[in-house]
């Protein structure tokens, strides 16, 4: 009669574990630094180098700070992209965002009260582009508004220069399937 070593047994049943569970394993950002060239081409502004992964990689969203905004460098004193989320599903890209903060504080609508951040989002959707459909969509919060209000190309330029945002930060706003019509920020 043979019995096997109890390493051998041990390195067998971790194997077995790792095929069961092939959940543990590490998720590898998917449309990460990697896709620059594509967003480029777009218009998109890129992932930086210098940018981090925030909240971890997931199934279908991952998030990229910048980290100025994140370390407390940030001074409010003028207009910064803070972050950049990209959703995707099985097989490609969805939409990703970015997000902007001017650096003014206004008293929250929220019955609870406190203070926020004006704040831009610009989104472009992979999806619409696929479809031929405008890909862009900006909405800008603010102490103006109780609700986000959906800005204009022309709006989202102005304010994000006024802010004094980073002209390597700024996208390059195209209307419908990604073609430019030569606005941009």
């Amino acid at each position: 009669m043979s019995h096997v070593p109890r390493t051998a047994g041990v390195l067998v049943a971790l194997a077995l574990l790792l095929v069961a569970f092939p959940g543990c394993k590490r998720r590898v950002p998917r449309y990460g630094k990697e896709f620059n060239e594509q967003r480029a081409q777009r218009g998109i502004p890129v992932i930086p180098d210098s940018w981090y992964i925030s909240g971890g990689v997931f199934k279908d969203w991952t998030g990229w700070v910048n980290p100025v905004f994140n370390k407390g460098q940030w001074d409010e004193r003028g207009g910064i992209r803070a972050s950049k989320g990209v959703w995707y599903d099985g097989k490609q890209i969805v939409a990703e965002h970015d997000l902007y903060y001017s650096g003014r504080k206004y008293k929250c609508f929220d019955p609870d009260g406190g203070d926020d951040y004006e704040k831009m989002t610009v989104m472009y959707s992979y999806v619409a582009e696929r479809e031929g459909k405008p890909a862009w969509t900006v909405r800008h919060d603010s102490s103006e508004q109780a609700a986000s209000k959906e800005l204009s190309v022309e709006e989202a330029q102005s304010m994000l220069r006024q802010w004094g945002v980073p002209q390597e930060d700024i996208p390059v706003l195209k209307d419908g399937a990604g073609v430019d019509k030569g606005d941009s920020l």
